[in-house]
């Protein structure tokens, strides 16, 4: 076909894991299961479904943010074929818009099917788009196709991919095969900056033209975009930019969509690419965030932040109507995110966090400083290693320093709810006997009280290495096998413990009483929230946390003695919090630029 441009491809299923996420098959003779890794031979009566989570044409987002008016579907069909055009809602209704009847069809010559106008007229409202293909000949094929239009483009757009790694060669090495072995995105100006925190890899690793590597210091995953993004500014050649973890799963087609939503785009926005969970690979883990809001209570608070449309099951047909409902978004994480080069200029770097946070405090600026939207197109989507799988206590060190800062850099939170959320952190741990835990709530805390100098006089590696012995020399804790697991959604609050509550509130679970008062033995409980009743006044206890098991045992000497530190940061935040906050606000302003950066990395200015 001349002048058609692709808005995104049909996608076939590459295992029978993730089938249903692509196609729903009922073909004669084969498992309805099973996956169908290309062309589908059919016979009579047989019907391939596309009403499925990479499939699906999301109008409702194409009639938002980009000028497209007219699409169609380019079908690959030999034989006959009936072709039914659904239209789904977000209510979870769906009609059928139109019936396409087509006899004779040749895989050499694309058959085209209409879809409706994206949504300009003001009576006509827009859904999710995707059709239904049944043979009505024997033997007959399905081939692929394409969403296309005929529409000139808007723009021309040049993407810089920026991935940084420590030490993940195989990871990187299979994505960015994935990105240069791409038949369609050869056509496309793209540029790879391959950033090496590690110093393990070498450019005989990486032979297309495309891909720049680029030796750096280990300064985490925030050092190693902001990196990638001083290159890319410097060479001038990128329109927009998409950070990208190192160690994801990634389908060609999520940068090919990219591409179409950037070359048709009505408006500056940043693109939050979903994140699906690596081990269960078809359930939605994030598809943007919302920073300093705890769902499960539905209220404030400084050290949380919610995962939207987190569960969500997309196999299921019925829930994918679910993704039409457009959330505002605080940030997108760095597995996949993009933005336009002029939203780079215009906000600055990354924060120097090292890991944990710099892509929450880099979303805010776009959301809360530029007043840009942040879109999580359904159907943009990585797997990626879920959280509860990557929590580790020097993992929450970072995370709940970094958010101090963030919220103080964004004025986000008050003195009384962020020490009201850290005191939290610090009993619920204290109640465990995590002592573990509770040290790096109060050193996160200590640190933050620093103030900049923490991170502008302290080398992060230094910094980081510091930490890793302290956590190697801290035993308080030891993991055990976790052999069962319970669903959140089953877990009903306890009734009546109110009063246990205040004897474990005001007794510090035992701390502050004498050894006859405490019950012997270990105990365990698999939701620490719900079942409180199980650990009041135990000598020990093996606990659920992260979907992980530990074992604990009271040591009231530790647990008073971080009680009393704890006392001393909250007077000390007392005296200096207002100015606190002011430092950290003027000095995130230095270290988000660009010649921070160049001088914290060693780099000369050209």
């Amino acid at each position: 076909m001349s002048n058609v441009n692709i808005i995104q491809r049909i996608l076939f299923p590459s295992s029978n894991q993730v089938s249903r996420l692509y196609m729903r098959c009922e073909i004669t003779g084969s498992d309805a299961s099973s996956a169908i890794p290309g062309p589908v031979l059919m016979n009579q009566g047989d019907v391939v479904s596309l009403d499925t989570y990479f499939n699906s044409f999301y109008e409702s987002f194409y009639a938002n943010y980009t000028n497209l008016l007219s699409t169609f579907y380019a079908l690959e069909l030999e034989g006959d074929f009936s072709v039914l055009v659904y239209r789904s809602y977000e209510d979870g209704a769906t009609e059928l818009v139109s019936v396409h009847e087509l006899t004779n069809c040749e895989t050499s010559r694309a058959a085209r099917i209409p879809l409706p106008c994206l949504g300009r007229n003001a009576s006509e409202a827009t859904g999710r788009i995707h059709i239904k293909i049944e043979s009505q000949s024997t033997p007959s094929l399905f081939a692929g196709g394409f969403i296309a239009t005929n529409q000139n483009r808007s723009r021309h757009v040049s993407l810089g991919i920026i991935s940084c790694t420590f030490r993940r060669e195989e990871y990187l090495k299979k994505t960015v095969q994935t990105i240069v072995t791409d038949e369609y995105l050869k056509q496309k100006h793209l540029e790879i900056y391959v950033v090496d925190n590690g110093n393990t890899l070498s450019e005989a690793d990486f032979p297309d033209k495309r891909v720049r590597l680029i030796p750096n210091r280990n300064v985490g995953g925030s050092g190693g975009f902001s990196r990638g993004l001083i290159e890319a500014l410097r060479e001038r050649t990128c329109t927009h930019l998409l950070l990208m973890d190192d160690d994801i799963e990634l389908e060609a087609e999520a940068l090919c969509r990219l591409f179409a939503l950037y070359e048709y785009a009505n408006q500056d926005f940043a693109v939050s690419g979903t994140m699906l969970d690596l081990y269960k690979k078809t359930t939605v883990h994030e598809a943007g965030a919302l920073w300093a809001f705890d769902k499960r209570r539905n209220c404030h608070n400084p050290l949380a932040l919610t995962s939207l449309k987190n569960g969500t099951n997309l196999e299921n047909a019925g829930r994918l109507d679910l993704l039409l409902q457009e959330e505002p978004i605080d940030f997108g994480a760095f597995w996949f995110f993009s933005l336009p080069e002029d939203m780079v200029r215009k906000i600055g770097l990354t924060m120097p966090f090292f890991v944990r946070g710099d892509d929450i405090e880099f979303g805010l600026r776009i959301t809360r400083c530029l007043r840009h939207a942040i879109v999580a197109f359904p159907g943009i989507a990585v797997w990626h290693e879920p959280f509860y799988a990557k929590i580790s206590p020097l993992g929450s060190y970072y995370y709940i320093r970094n958010s101090l800062i963030l919220n103080s850099v964004h004025s986000i939170s008050t003195f009384a709810k962020t020490i009201s959320a850290g005191t939290h952190l610090l009993l619920s741990a204290l109640f465990l006997f995590d002592y573990y835990e509770a040290e790096t709530c109060v050193r996160a805390f200590q640190d933050y009280l620093t103030g900049p100098a923490l991170i502008t006089q302290n080398p992060a590696e230094q910094l980081h290495a510091r930490l890793t012995q302290k956590t190697k020399s801290y035993t308080s804790r030891t993991t055990i096998s976790l052999q069962q697991c319970t669903d959140d959604q089953s877990c009903q609050p306890p009734t009546a413990l109110t009063f246990k509550k205040l004897v474990m509130l005001a007794t510090l679970n035992g701390h502050l009483l004498p050894n006859n008062f405490i019950r012997q033995g270990t105990t365990d409980c698999l939701d620490v929230r719900y079942e409180w009743e199980k650990i009041f006044m135990k000598r020990a206890l093996n606990f659920r946390r992260y979907d992980r098991m530990y074992q604990t045992t009271m040591n009231r000497r530790t647990g008073i003695r971080l009680l009393f530190a704890w006392a001393k940061i909250v007077i000390k935040a007392g005296f200096k919090w207002p100015f606190l906050r002011t430092e950290w606000r003027e000095a995130s302003r230095f270290m988000t630029s660009q010649r921070f950066w160049e001088n914290y990395l060693g780099l000369t200015r050209t």
